[in-house]
């Protein structure tokens, strides 16, 4: 349950700022959010991308070094749908 609602909340953020934060600042935003949200959150990330839902690009010139974006099926399951779309990614789910 607790690693669900640091998914969703991730997931979240990541809609609402599209490829400009890195994981230190997903971290922050999220930790201690709700109870259940305490990190690190490495591993949901990699569950998150490994569904399909979220690319991580390599951005070495940026502080953090990398940058999070849905995919097409993550913004089809965005629990924000109202947030801004700025990096489009076409990628399918693995399943």
């Amino acid at each position: 349950m607790a690693r669900e609602v640091a998914k969703r909340e991730l997931m979240r953020l990541i809609a609402e700022h599209d490829g400009e934060l890195y994981w230190y600042q997903l971290d922050r935003a999220i930790s201690g959010l709700q109870p259940h949200c305490i990190g690190p959150f490495r591993e949901e990330i990699v569950e998150l991308t490994a569904t399909g839902l979220i690319e991580v690009r390599l951005c070495p010139e940026l502080p953090g070094g990398a940058r999070y974006w849905l995919t097409d099926a993550g913004w089809a399951y965005n629990p924000q749908p109202q947030a801004r779309r700025t990096g489009r990614v076409t990628r399918q789910p693995q399943r």
